[in-house]
């Protein structure tokens, strides 16, 4: 609740009239068919910085990755719902595409959903993959892109912002645990360049797991993963299709005396092209959790 009221607070105070009229729904419009596919293609085409990191990619823009939303059961008895959140600070009502990168699954043709934001507002949408949202389960990743009314051009002069709260009651509870993770820009994280996130967990206490989105509309991508700073290192590949996202837990290892590692990811293909790893960490009683946004190397 904490966080809801901080979000709301930092809104208010960023725009002279914030919108509350169907603050917990966004509006269905009409439009042309839209896939994924479509929504990539509003990519930058523009030359982007070799090294990219998450503190690049915060802000207000015309395209977003939320990296990880999530409906489905988890372990020891939790189950994670995904609450939603995104920003207009045009003030002129804008229509978005938004999709569904379904774990496992090349999303090239698969549909995206168009809304319409109203001007200057804020919205908070609960169980957003739920009913009262896009109704999708599993785990996955949101792409989001602003488009021009009723067509797939996209609109660059779009300003949204956003992010997701993940979380589960605690097993036996009618409290609940979360973690917040920001929308980022979709070119934050690209190229050959390898990557790493610190702060994951995984002991007898906490288990940890990785996520890597591949924002190539074509290509499926393998990256090599490799977990440092425990007792034991762990290693593993994975080869995630075009459009989608894997999400697995971390390569076993034997824990250092904290349990936190790092994971370092390295895509082996010879071509430029949008990515974003992360990684989550759960406490194994309370379900407690916090994530991770990778960020590439400066070399």
């Amino acid at each position: 609740m904490r966080r809801m009221l901080l979000f709301l607070s930092l809104a208010a105070a960023a725009f002279p009239i914030l919108g509350a009229e169907g603050f917990h729904e966004l509006r269905a419009v009409p439009g042309a068919p839209a896939t994924l596919a479509d929504i990539a293609a509003a990519f930058r085409s523009a030359p982007r910085p070799a090294i990219a990191n998450p503190q690049g990619g915060y802000g207000f823009d015309y395209q977003l990755i939320y990296p990880v939303v999530i409906n489905t059961p988890g372990k020891n008895g939790t189950f994670y719902k995904t609450d939603y959140f995104v920003v207009n600070e045009r003030n002129i009502d804008q229509e978005i595409l938004i999709g569904f990168l379904e774990e496992g699954v090349a999303g090239s043709g698969l549909g995206a959903s168009r809304f319409s934001l109203k001007a200057n507002t804020a919205y908070a949408i609960p169980d957003f993959l739920g009913a009262s949202g896009i109704n999708k389960s599993g785990v996955g990743s949101l792409l989001l892109t602003t488009v021009l009314p009723g067509v797939n051009v996209p609109d660059v002069n779009g300003l949204v912002f956003g992010g997701t709260i993940v979380y589960t009651n605690q097993p036996g509870m009618t409290g609940t645990t979360s973690f917040y993770s920001y929308a980022v820009s979709p070119s934050t994280i690209h190229g050959l360049t390898p990557a790493f996130t610190p702060g994951a967990r995984q002991n007898n206490d906490y288990r940890a797991n990785f996520g890597v989105v591949n924002l190539d509309p074509i290509n499926p991508q393998t990256f090599s993963v490799d977990v440092v700073g425990a007792g034991s290192p762990g290693h593993t590949t994975v080869t995630v299709p075009p459009l989608s996202m894997q999400y697995q837990p971390i390569p076993s290892v034997t824990p250092s005396a904290s349990g936190y590692v790092f994971l370092n990811f390295a895509p082996s293909g010879s071509a430029d092209f949008p990515w974003l790893p992360f990684s989550t960490t759960a406490n194994n009683v309370t379900g407690d959790a916090w994530i991770s946004l990778g960020v590439q190397f400066n070399f």
